[in-house]
Order: structure tokens, then sequence, then C-alpha cells
């Protein structure tokens, strides 16, 4: 199992077995690695080197349109799981609905890969609960104390770290480290790539709301840009609207700028999910793409960003203006 999101080093020997042909079966379970996979693995090319490629995902991506195989995923709301906490904390998760149009969940695929028959999310859970309590074997029928807990932990909705085995599995963060370099400076700029907060890594560029939904700092509609503080734009020639050409670690896209104020100095922020072509017609070709930028090195980005300024400006839609209440931001006005 590869978390092609993250920097696995797993996922380098899976792109080197790929290549020599020595995977037969390839699994993908949910996601999109083939559009958020680190900019500089060719993953793209190397999933058709599989003899048979299976990808269980909720909707039609560029990493479905290159496997054999596209196989509907449930949403979360459909579908029984589990899950662990940062704390050690077990987690549960119960559908609210009966799953739609024949939809399926990675639990389920996962039990018919290693030979279940007829396997139900349910069933799957249970044992995993009773498993996780220091049981042995499937789940206990007629065990009236392991359903007293069953229920109870339904209820709830969790187990506390303290009362189950799942303590022993908590993160210990070391993973989450990022390194601290230098400070940024006007010849050492920062860059930061982050999560939308409306559409996320792009699983719901195709979702109008949201891409109607103003970014809460900057109300931006519609579009992402790359922004500054103004006192880096004042050092570094740029005004709002700016079309920059960005290149870091070797590779370049163009964004327009904008000018924030609170931003970090001499930092740029970029979010992911736009500039999408493998979506619906609501989300496709919107914004720009910043995942081209993530080398598996810096997938949160780092020091050694530089940018130059186009002769062009880029409009941007935003649901409001901003301007200081001085006389100097808003001329003609006193305090």
């Amino acid at each position: 199992f590869i978390d092609v999101a993250a920097a696995d080093p797993d996922l380098g020997r899976l792109l080197s077995d790929l290549a020599g042909g020595r995977i037969d079966t390839l699994v993908i379970l949910g996601g999109n690695p083939v559009a958020t996979a680190p900019a500089d693995l060719d993953l793209a090319g190397a999933i058709g080197r599989a003899g048979t490629t299976i990808s269980l995902a909720s909707h039609e991506d560029a990493t479905s349109a290159l496997c054999t195989w596209h196989l509907p995923q449930t949403h979360y709301l459909e579908s029984w799981g589990d899950a662990i906490a940062a704390d050690g904390s077990v987690l549960a998760v119960q559908p609210l609905i009966e799953p739609l149009h024949g939809a399926r969940s990675d639990l389920w695929l996962l039990a018919v890969l290693t030979g279940a028959a007829a396997p139900r999310g349910h069933d799957i859970v249970r044992t995993s609960f009773h498993l996780s309590q220091g049981g042995r074997g499937d789940a206990p029928s007629n065990n009236p104390r392991f359903e007293e807990r069953w229920r109870s932990f339904l209820h709830d909705g969790f187990l506390p770290a303290d009362d189950s085995t799942g303590a022993a599995l908590r993160l210990n963060g070391t993973g989450l480290r990022l390194p601290i370099g230098d400070a940024p400076s006007a010849g050492h700029l920062e860059l930061v790539i982050a999560a939308d907060p409306c559409l996320h890594d792009g699983r719901f560029a195709d979702n109008a709301w949201l891409q109607e939904m103003p970014d809460f700092a900057t109300k931006v509609v519609w579009d992402n840009v790359a922004a500054m503080s103004p006192a880096t734009g004042d050092e570094m020639g740029i005004k709002h609207g700016d079309l920059l050409e960005l290149e870091f670690h070797g590779r370049k896209r163009q964004m327009p700028a904008y000018i924030l104020p609170g931003h970090a100095a001499h930092t740029v922020t970029v979010t992911l999910g736009y500039g999408r072509d493998d979506c619906g017609p609501v989300g496709r070709e919107v914004g720009h793409d910043v995942y081209g930028l993530r080398p598996s090195d810096a997938l949160h980005g780092g020091a050694g960003l530089t940018f130059s300024k186009s002769d062009r400006s880029y409009d941007l839609a935003r649901t409001q203006a901003d301007h200081a209440i001085d006389p100097q931001g808003y001329p003609g006005r006193e305090r």
C-alpha cells in the first residue's frame, strides 16, 4: 500500500517495478494519482506497463482513463468503515444511505481481492472492532458482552484510546515535521503549496457551488492566485493582477499575483485543485494547475522560488474588494 500523495519511499520502487514489467495487477483505491502525484514522476506512463489496472474512484478522471477497469466508488456516507485518530482513538464510519448506482467501497474491493465471498461492509468493520479488542477470528455472534460494546461503539462513534489497543497505533509525528531552512528574503523567496479551502486537492473542482464560494482571505472565486504581502509586492515591483511566471525546482507555471495584506513577507502561497482538464464541464480548465510545480522532495513547497513578471495583467473575479482605511490607502477620504 503506497500513499501517492505523500513522499512515500515505496513509490519509486513501484515505478521501477512497473517500468520493468514486474507488476501483473495494479489496484488504485480512490484518488486521482495521475493528476496529484509529484511532478517529477511519470506515473501516467508507468501505469500502462502493468498487465491489468483497476481504478476504484467516484468519478471518471485522468487515472481511470488510463486503467483497464474503472469501478464506481461509494461516497463515505454510503459506506461502512473505521479509522484510527492521531491519539489512538478508534473511529466508526457508518452509512446514512444504501449505495447508489451500484457503487462499492474500498473495504469491499479489498475483501474480494483477498478471497472473501460476498463481503458486507458491516461485517468487515464488526470483525475489525472485535480484533481491536483483542479478539481472535470473526466477531462472535452470540456474546452479549461483545454486542453491548459494539453497539456502544456505533452509538458514540468512537472508542477512546485509553480503552482500546488502538492506543498503540498513535502517530509519533515524525512524518509530519517539515524542514526549517533559512529565513526567506528578497533573494531567497519561499513557495507555500496548500490545499484549496474550497476545492481541496481538486476533487471538488466540478462543484459550481464551491467554485462560487469566495476564498476566505482573498475573496476570489472561480480561480486561484499567487498571494504575497504588500511589502513583497512593492519590493519586487509586483502589482495586483500582474501575470507572473513562477519557477520552482526547474518547473514553471503562470499565475496572477494577489497582493494580500497580512501575508508573510518574501513568501508566495499558491493553492491546488484548479486547472483540471479531466473533470466535468464546470471545473474544466478553470484556474491554474499547481501540481506541475510539486516535486517529490518539496510537496508542500520550500525555498528556491523565482518569478518574472510578464507584460500582461489578469482580471480576477472577487466578491469583495479591499483597501486600507487611512488617506494613503483610500485617497480623498480622511480617517
